[in-house]
């Protein structure tokens, strides 16, 4: 965060086009600016029914005369845009994608950019897919059993246990760590995005305070950010109440390192207790 000066003006700039355009495995949305004095500020919210992208971007005016599709492009149904108030620009994305993938906005010089990920070819299900798989902590220990049984330990084991499992079914695998290695809690999730990977999930283990009764608070949980990754969480859960037996501690919403990368489906699973 840079501080500036009381009264410093506040980016400004007007969009007259935007223009989609397919390329590989993603379409982009771009926003040709004009007079842009400052990258300006926005936020992303999005809606899975019906599937759609809405972005906000402010301190930004319309003079929007033209939106162009690029005709090869079947992700994108409709744009419409908004001027909700002076200086909020709004422009709503409605999806031909019941499923999203993933998505990315950042800036190229002075033009805005928002890419959005195509569907995977699922037709032979997981060898479809790019699987980026993190064992959770290491160096850190995590959680530690009543036996000294380590969580990064358990975590690492589960990890590989499920490589070798998804491998087998034809996926491709990435491994954030392999447990010789210091890999920074915000640059794990980096790998999967490097990689182009469809899918990050962090393994993990769960502890509870003294004085909790583990005996009453157990189970297995599983964590998501945005809302593209709540399918796959309650998939994964359900899986893992059914494989386990395990008391179903929950499928939650966690604003955490691991789940908020936007760019692909990003889930944290707590297998189980450590006590």
């Amino acid at each position: 965060i840079k501080y500036l000066p009381v009264g410093t003006p506040i980016p400004k700039s007007s969009v007259n086009t935007i223009q989609t355009k397919k390329l590989e495995g993603k379409t982009r949305v771009e926003f040709l600016l004009y007079s842009i004095s400052g990258k300006l500020p926005f936020k992303v919210e999005q809606q899975t029914d019906p599937s759609a992208l809405f972005l906000t971007v402010y301190g930004l005016t319309s003079n929007t005369d033209r939106i162009r599709y690029d005709s090869q492009d079947s992700l994108i149904r409709e744009i419409k845009w908004d001027q909700p108030a002076d200086g909020v620009f709004l422009l709503k994305i409605f999806l031909n994608q019941k499923q999203q993938w993933g998505y990315d906005v950042f800036y190229e010089g002075d033009n805005l950019v928002m890419e959005i990920k195509h569907t995977p070819n699922l037709e032979r299900k997981l060898e479809a897919l790019k699987i980026c798989l993190d064992p959770g902590h290491y160096p850190e220990t995590g959680a530690v059993g009543p036996t000294g049984l380590r969580e990064d330990v358990v975590n690492m084991k589960i990890a590989l246990e499920l490589k070798k499992l998804l491998e087998d079914n034809g996926s491709k695998v990435v491994m954030t760590h392999t447990g010789t290695e210091i890999v920074g809690l915000y640059d794990r999730p980096r790998i999967a995005i490097k990689d182009s990977c469809d899918i990050l999930i962090s393994v993990h283990n769960n502890a509870l305070p003294d004085g909790v009764n583990p005996f009453y608070n157990n189970g297995s949980s599983t964590y998501y950010y945005h809302p593209q990754a709540l399918a796959l969480a309650r998939s994964i859960q359900s899986g893992l109440l059914k494989t386990l037996q395990l008391p179903d501690y929950g499928t939650y919403y966690g604003n955490l390192a691991l789940t908020r990368s936007p760019q692909l489906l990003s889930v944290l699973v707590e297998c189980a207790f450590m006590m």
